[in-house]
Formats: C-alpha cells, structure tokens, sequence
C-alpha cells in the first residue's frame, strides 16, 4: 500500500505516530497537572472562568519555553557541526 523506500513517506508515517504518541504523554500530563491544581480551583472557585485562561495560558508558556529551549540546543548542534 505504502512504498516504505521512500523517504517522504517514511518521514510522514514517523511524524503521524509522534504526533500521536506526544498526544497521549500531553493528555497525562494534563490529568496531573489538572488534579494538582484542583484544590486551587475549589479555594478560588470565584475566579471562575477566568482560572481557565489562566491554566491555559501557563500552559502555553511552558510549552513555547520548551520548543524554544528545544531549538536553541538543535541550534547549538548544527553550530557545532558545521565548525568541524
């Protein structure tokens, strides 16, 4: 069905199960997260939806510093690379 000998293939078939695979780490983390910050939620239960934009926007932080980190070590290794 798939020519596995090429590489466009290879590439996308690896990037659908990675892509599923980070889904389901990020769905656990998200359980973990979420039950450490239930006691929070109930203290400051009138925050109301406002303690969702503020879930979601920490969230978002910490993965844009985490594909930033991710590059600038990607960054660090091609630098180094090309110097040898």
């Amino acid at each position: 069905m798939f020519n596995l000998k090429n590489p466009k293939v290879e590439r996308l078939i690896e990037v659908v199960i990675w892509s599923f695979v980070w889904m389901i780490v990020a769905l656990a983390w998200n359980g973990f997260i979420d039950s450490i910050l239930v006691p929070l939620r109930n203290k400051f239960a009138f925050l109301g939806i406002i303690w969702y934009l503020i879930y979601a926007l920490l969230i978002t932080w910490l993965a844009l510093l985490i594909i930033v980190s991710y590059v600038h070590i990607v960054d660090k290794i091609n630098d180094e690379k090309d110097k040898d």
